[in-house]
């Protein structure tokens, strides 16, 4: 399934913007994207925009898998990432933002971009 991300430094974090089919295939991908673009620019906060993500409905263990490959990825490491999303899609992200957390990623959910910047800082 074809995405595509921009990326952009802004002050003291990456804002990373997803357009395009969301998968379980994508999600291990795009994760990997992310690390890469954080370990280039140096930058440990990333605001990661998926509200232009179409076919977002992963199942409830492809959300798990691939919550704790980001976590696998990021902890230890002090990035804090906010994950922006559409207000219909907020509720359905909580588990992947509850499996995260619980294994030590720094993620919250946000419909708000100025929220999410805000948290960032």
């Amino acid at each position: 399934m074809k995405y595509q991300l921009n990326v952009c430094k802004i002050s003291n974090y990456l804002k990373i913007e997803f357009s395009g089919s969301w998968t379980r295939k994508n999600g291990i991908r795009i994760t990997n994207e992310i690390e890469k673009n954080c370990n280039s620019t140096d930058c440990r906060y990333i605001l990661f925009d998926i509200r232009k993500a179409t076919n977002t409905e992963v199942s409830t263990m492809g959300d798990f898998f691939e919550a704790e490959y980001a976590a696998s990825l990021f902890c230890g490491t002090h990035h804090k990432i906010a994950l922006l999303l559409k207000k219909c899609d907020y509720e359905e992200a909580s588990w992947f933002e509850t499996v995260g957390r619980n294994r030590g990623l720094q993620i919250y959910r946000f419909t708000d971009e100025e929220d999410a910047i805000r948290w960032l800082r």
